[in-house]
């Protein structure tokens, strides 16, 4: 999902006591940096965002593992690209 790199950065040293005091956005930057962006919806991008939410919360809610649910988000979102 799209991110605002700079406000990863801004927060990157703000501590979450619900993790532990981990530095959660900091962790999220260094893996940006291991996998950057390949993907780019465009004007599309709004049909596709539900897709993966709905992906995110079969994974959380319905116990579905997180390849199958990125795999079905996935070709959903082929499908929606190429109408």
């Amino acid at each position: 999902m799209p991110v605002n790199v700079l406000a990863l950065q801004e927060l990157s040293s703000w501590q979450d006591p619900f993790f532990g005091n981990q530095e959660i956005f900091k962790i999220a930057l260094e893996v940006m940096k291991q996998y950057p962006p390949s993907i780019e919806f465009g004007g599309k991008w709004p049909a596709i965002s539900p897709i993966l939410g709905s992906a995110i919360e079969k994974v959380i809610f319905e116990d579905v593992p997180p390849d199958k649910a990125l795999a079905d988000a996935e070709k959903q979102a082929k499908i929606e690209l190429a109408e």
